[in-house]
C-alpha cells in the first residue's frame, strides 16, 4: 500500500478560457484522466472571461471538481489567471502545487508521468514545460534566458534531456509548490494579456527560488499565426494594443518594478526596434522582387 508520504501531492489546475469551450473541454479531460491514473488529488479553477459559446454548460456536465469564476470579458489572460490563482489560495491549504494550464494545449498521454518524476526529484522548484508545433515538431513556447542589453531580450531553450534553469517562461504549463505562490505573492493581474509569466519567472529568479525548464517537451500547441504586414498605422495599433507586444502599460509595469529610474529608455528602446525592424523587413522584401513585378518598374 502507498505510504502517504509517497503519495503525489495535488494539484491544482488554473486555466483562463474565452469562447473556447471544446479546447477547454479537452485540457480538463485530458488533465483529468492522467491524474486519476497516476492517483493524484486534482481539482480546477476556470476563470471563464465572458464566454458565449456554452462554456459554463459544458464544465458543469463534466461532473469534476472544477470551480468556475465568471468573468465579463475585459480580464483577458493575465487578470483571468490572476484570480483563479487568488481564489486557490484563499482556499487552499495543502502544501501541493499551482498548475498553469492553456487551454490550446494539447498534452502527451504521458505528461505528468515526466511532471510528477521531477517534482519528486526538486520539489522546491517552479518547473516549465516546452511545446511542440504540431505541424513541424519544433518547439514553440518554451523557456527563455535572458540576454543582450534590453532587460527583456531573451533566447529561448530547448529541452535537452536535462532539468535547465531558465530565467523566464512562456506560460502554457507551469507547476509552482503552492506554497512558493503564496511567498511569491500571486500572479500581477494588473498586467495586460500578456506579461504576467515573463513578470513571474523574473520574480522566481529574484526571489532566489529555482526555475527549471522539464528535459522534454509535454504537448502540442499550435504557434499564435504571424501576420502579414500591413499599413504601418494599422500595426503599430496592434504593437500597442491590449494583446501587443508592445503594450505600453505592460511594458512600464514589468520594467519599472525593476528599473525605476531608466523604464522609459528602455521602452523607448522597444519601440525603436520595432520600427527599424519593419524597416529592413520592407526593405528586405522590396530587394527581393523580381524583375518585372508590380512595384519593380522604372520612372
Amino acid at each position: 500500500m502507498e505510504s502517504e508520504a509517497s503519495r503525489a501531492k495535488s494539484l491544482h489546475v488554473l486555466i483562463a478560457c474565452h469562447n473556447r469551450r471544446d479546447l477547454t473541454v479537452r485540457a480538463i479531460t485530458t488533465f483529468s484522466t492522467a491524474a486519476t491514473a497516476a492517483g493524484v488529488d486534482t481539482d480546477f479553477t476556470v476563470f471563464d472571461d465572458g464566454s458565449t459559446d456554452g462554456t459554463a454548460e459544458a464544465l458543469a456536465a463534466l461532473e469534476l471538481p472544477i470551480h468556475r469564476i465568471s468573468g465579463d470579458g475585459s480580464a483577458f489572460w493575465s487578470r483571468s489567471m490572476a484570480e483563479a490563482e487568488d481564489h486557490v489560495l484563499h482556499t487552499c491549504y495543502d502544501d501541493g502545487y499551482i498548475v498553469w494550464l492553456n487551454d490550446d494545449v494539447d498534452l502527451d498521454s504521458d505528461f505528468l508521468e515526466v511532471v510528477l518524476e521531477q517534482a519528486k526529484r526538486v520539489p522546491s522548484a517552479v518547473l516549465v514545460g516546452a511545446m511542440r508545433d504540431p505541424e513541424t515538431g519544433n518547439v514553440v513556447y518554451s523557456g527563455y534566458r535572458l540576454e543582450g542589453f534590453h532587460p527583456l531580450s531573451s533566447a529561448i531553450v530547448e529541452p535537452n534531456g536535462t532539468l535547465q534553469t531558465i530565467d523566464i517562461f512562456d506560460g502554457n504549463f507551469v507547476c509552482v509548490p503552492v506554497e512558493m505562490a503564496r511567498a511569491l505573492g500571486g500572479i500581477d493581474g494588473k498586467l495586460s494579456h500578456f506579461g504576467a509569466d515573463t513578470d513571474y519567472g523574473m520574480r522566481v529568479r529574484e526571489g532566489g527560488f529555482e526555475l527549471l525548464l522539464l528535459p522534454r517537451t509535454i504537448g502540442f500547441c499550435t504557434p499564435n499565426p504571424v501576420r502579414p504586414l500591413g499599413p504601418a498605422k494599422e500595426d503599430w495599433r496592434i504593437f500597442l494594443s491590449v494583446k501587443g507586444g508592445g503594450n505600453y502599460n505592460t511594458l512600464k509595469r514589468i520594467l519599472r518594478k525593476r528599473h525605476p529610474h531608466t523604464w522609459l529608455i528602455y521602452i523607448a528602446m522597444t519601440y525603436s526596434r520595432w520600427w527599424s525592424r519593419r524597416s529592413a523587413h520592407i526593405l528586405s522584401r522590396k530587394l527581393t522582387l523580381p524583375v518585372g513585378t508590380p512595384g519593380d518598374e522604372c520612372n
